[in-house]
């Protein structure tokens, strides 16, 4: 499944400063956050508190990401810092992911190969969230059949994506920031074939 990976590139390429200062501003917040857990340590009322927050603010940070990257993939000339604000559904996206993670955690227990299986077809559940305004349970179901009969090409991709990440991070860490949005805009792009491959119910 190179195809995703070679979009995912291109578009890059469309507006490369955007994505890398995107990339950049994420890792910088997810630094500050871990920063600030790091400085309650021996406080256990504060270590909840600072944990909690910043555990939300990083599925925040998750859903901005994800709503640039689908917006990128449409019309990369059209997307703004604005727009990953534009829509945060943060009850249905915390909610398809705590189930999509049980689900995982649950088939990784009983024999490691169901909770891959698992992985791959849950993997786009919570891009319907944010994509098709989808509820928790929906988006797992329509996962779960967008992804039937592709998820070893899914695997392989996804393969693909850790190691091109891992070489990111071996260019003196520099490389991520090419990387990792290339990354997304090839998840989002596989999301986009398999929702139009697959045959919408009626």
């Amino acid at each position: 499944m190179r195809e995703p990976i070679e979009f995912g590139w291109r578009t890059f390429q469309e507006r490369p400063w955007f994505f890398v200062g995107m990339t950049a501003g994420t890792l910088f917040l997810f630094w500050m956050l871990s920063s600030i857990a790091d400085g309650q340590k021996g406080d256990d009322a504060g270590a909840f508190i600072v944990g909690l927050a910043t555990t939300i603010l990083a599925l925040v940070i998750e859903i901005v990401l994800m709503n640039w990257a689908l917006k990128a993939h449409d019309d990369v000339r059209e997307v703004t810092v604005a727009y990953g604000w534009s829509r945060i559904p943060f009850w249905p996206y915390l909610g398809v992911k705590l189930a999509s993670a049980s689900i995982v955690i649950l088939g990784l227990i009983l024999l490691v190969v169901p909770g891959i299986i698992a992985a791959l077809a849950l993997m786009f559940s919570s891009y319907l969230v944010l994509d098709k305004g989808m509820m928790p349970l929906a988006a797992l179901k329509e996962s779960a059949r967008l992804t039937k009969g592709h998820r070893l090409q899914l695997l392989g991709l996804m393969a693909l994506i850790v190691l091109m990440n891992i070489a990111g991070m071996l260019v003196f860490f520099v490389g991520v920031f090419v990387t990792a949005p290339v990354s997304m805009l090839a998840m989002v792009h596989a999301y986009r074939m398999l929702e139009t491959a697959a045959p919408h119910h009626g």
